[in-house]
């Protein structure tokens, strides 16, 4: 955690969506260390945060996830919820002083039913944040052709500078969100 003078320090895992958001992050006002996984599903950024949870500059204040787009083909709606409850439960314990939050998965253009399925999992997954006691970011629904590269699953280099814009003011909110209930 940061100490006075110290910038603010941000933990995101993720799957390989995440993988560039560092190159277009403007300069911020927290320290963000981003982990992409590249085809990782719910249960393989729950190994990440398993193996991150020693970090070497003390607790993050924030630890922000996002994952999931690589479960929506396989597995029932029932496993891949029980996976994100025990990825939550994983980064509660191994980082119980920092502030929590799980993203919703972005638009899938490729397939309808992938899309279909991923709004189901992202309204299940706000009503699991809400009973787990961490923050859900929703990051809508929309999503622009243009926004996405020729394989219509990952970004596009437009994609992405939106993306990270959208992500640095989340991050931004939920690090003083973090700092309002320290002072608490």
């Amino acid at each position: 955690m940061a100490t006075a003078g110290e910038l603010p320090v941000v933990l995101l895992f993720s799957d390989s969506i995440c993988k560039y958001v560092a190159n277009h992050v403007p300069p911020s006002p927290f320290q963000l260390f981003v982990h992409p996984n590249r085809g990782a599903r719910v249960a393989d950024v729950a190994e990440d945060v398993y193996r991150h949870r020693n970090v070497g500059f003390g607790a993050p204040d924030v630890v922000f996830i996002h994952v999931g787009t690589n479960n929506l083909s396989t597995g029932s709606l029932q496993e891949v919820m029980r996976d994100f409850n025990q990825l939550i439960g994983k980064a509660k314990d191994y980082f119980p002083a920092s502030t929590i939050v799980m993203s919703s998965i972005l638009p899938r253009l490729d397939s309808r039913y992938k899309d279909d399925r991923r709004a189901t999992v992202n309204t299940q997954l706000a009503s699991l944040c809400d009973a787990r006691g961490v923050h859900y970011c929703n990051n809508g629904d929309n999503i622009d052709r243009s926004m996405l590269a020729y394989d219509c699953l990952h970004l596009s280099e437009q994609g992405n500078v939106l993306f990270a814009d959208h992500l640095y003011h989340c991050l931004s909110h939920f690090v003083q969100v973090h700092q309002a209930q320290r002072q608490n």
